[in-house]
């Protein structure tokens, strides 16, 4: 919804339209999955949007925000949006962006 306001800043007034519409639209989507041939649905569904794209747009993502932007402006910046985060929260981050990310 904040996507669609965002691209078409006139139907900021209509909030609680867009926000029905998507619900709507949404649900009509998803209803094709609730028949006989559902199971087909969401395969393709499934194969064509999160396939390897999505994981390797994710994996990109990481590597580009840990080695490119840095991990202390990272952690400075969640500072900034006064998130606290615990100490070993910190180190688990750390090890998940720098070590098990860039395995993957």
């Amino acid at each position: 919804t904040t996507a669609i306001m965002d691209q078409c800043p006139m139907l900021r007034h209509h909030k609680g339209k867009v926000a029905i519409s998507t619900g709507i639209i949404g649900f009509l989507l998803g209803l094709t999955m609730c028949t006989r041939g559902g199971i087909f649905m969401f395969e393709l569904v499934n194969w064509y949007s999160a396939a390897f794209g999505l994981l390797f747009m994710g994996i990109a993502e990481v590597i580009a925000t840990v080695y490119v932007y840095g991990h202390k402006n990272f952690f400075l910046n969640i500072e900034e949006m006064e998130i606290n985060l615990p100490k070993f929260m910190k180190y688990y981050f750390l090890a998940t962006w720098k070590v098990l990310t860039p395995l993957s």
